[in-house]
């Protein structure tokens, strides 16, 4: 029951697997693979984009990228999941909103001429 109340907590929609208590083996070691691999490609990216330093900032890079190289508990990942897909619903409901924006301001710029 653990699990799935932190989620409960955040307003996140939480699915059958994480309500049943049982938890599926498979889909937990699934998406600790997918974590895995997303972060170690966007590890892979910001190494590309910035040349290695040794000041301050590069030193606590380095120390979060050793602390998130560690293994989620599930309740870790589901917290997280549940996190990215808010944030994802804001972004794209903060995108909805400008065009929307834009669209009305090209609309009176365009009736106005």
């Amino acid at each position: 029951m653990g699990s799935h109340v932190g989620l409960a907590r955040c307003g996140a929609a939480v699915g059958p697997s994480y309500l049943d208590g049982g938890g599926d083996s498979d889909e937990r070691d699934a998406m600790q693979l997918w974590f895995e691999a997303r972060w170690a490609r966007l590890v892979a990216q910001r190494r590309a984009r910035t040349p290695p330093t040794d000041h301050p900032a590069s030193r606590r890079l380095a120390r979060l990228e050793r602390r998130l190289a560690r293994p989620l508990s599930a309740e870790q990942q589901a917290a997280t999941v549940a996190e990215l897909v808010q944030v994802s619903a804001q972004r794209g409901a903060h995108q909805a909103l400008l065009a929307a924006d834009r669209r009305r301001s090209a609309t009176s710029a365009g009736g106005a001429d």
